[in-house]
C-alpha cells in the first residue's frame, strides 16, 4: 500500500506545473511608473478641461512640481562629533530646500490656474475636490496612512457609542 501511495505521489509531483513548484519572487512587487502615470494624468486633465497646447505646458508644469520631489536633499544629518551649531546649520539649510521647493510648487500652480478661463477653472476645482475630497488633502478618517483626518459630517459615519 505505501508503495501504491509513494507512486501517486511521484505522479503528482510531476502533473504540477513548474510554475507551481516555484517559490514566488522575493521583495516587494514593481513599482508602477510614475512619469507614465503622471503623463496619463496630464493626458486625462487636458481632455476634461479642454486646454489649448499653451495651457497643457502649464499643466505639465503644475503635476511635475506637485510630482515626486526632484530636488536632492542633503547627506542625512551631521555625523555625531558636530557641534549643535552645526546641527542648527544643516537644519536651517534642509529647511530652505523645502521652502524653495514648495515656493516652485506654487508659482507653478499659480501659472496654471491663471492662465484658465472661468468655466476651466471651475472644471478644474472640481477635479482638485474629487482627488482630494471634501477637506482637501490629506488623511481622512479611517485611512491607513495615520492621522485621524476631518471628522466626518453630521449624520455620517459611525454611530455613537
Amino acid at each position: 500500500m505505501s508503495r501504491y501511495l509513494s507512486l501517486c505521489l511521484l505522479s503528482l509531483a510531476a502533473a504540477l506545473p513548474a510554475s507551481a513548484q516555484q517559490s514566488p519572487p522575493a521583495g516587494p512587487p514593481p513599482r508602477p511608473d510614475m512619469a507614465r502615470m503622471i503623463e496619463r494624468e496630464g493626458d486625462d486633465m487636458a481632455l476634461l478641461l479642454g486646454l489649448s497646447t499653451a495651457q497643457r505646458a502649464g499643466l505639465d508644469a503644475f503635476l511635475k512640481a506637485f510630482g515626486p520631489p526632484h530636488r536632492d536633499r542633503p547627506e542625512g544629518p551631521p555625523p555625531a562629533s558636530a557641534t549643535f551649531a552645526d546641527h542648527l546649520a544643516a537644519m536651517e539649510k534642509e529647511s530652505a530646500g523645502r521652502a524653495a521647493d514648495e515656493h516652485e510648487r506654487l508659482a507653478a500652480a499659480r501659472a496654471f490656474y491663471t492662465s484658465l478661463d472661468t468655466r476651466q477653472r471651475q472644471l478644474f476645482e472640481a477635479l482638485q475636490r474629487l482627488r482630494h475630497g471634501p477637506g482637501g488633502p490629506g488623511p481622512r478618517p479611517g485611512d491607513m496612512r495615520g492621522g485621524p483626518g476631518a471628522p466626518p459630517p453630521a449624520g455620517e459615519g459611525p454611530p455613537p457609542r
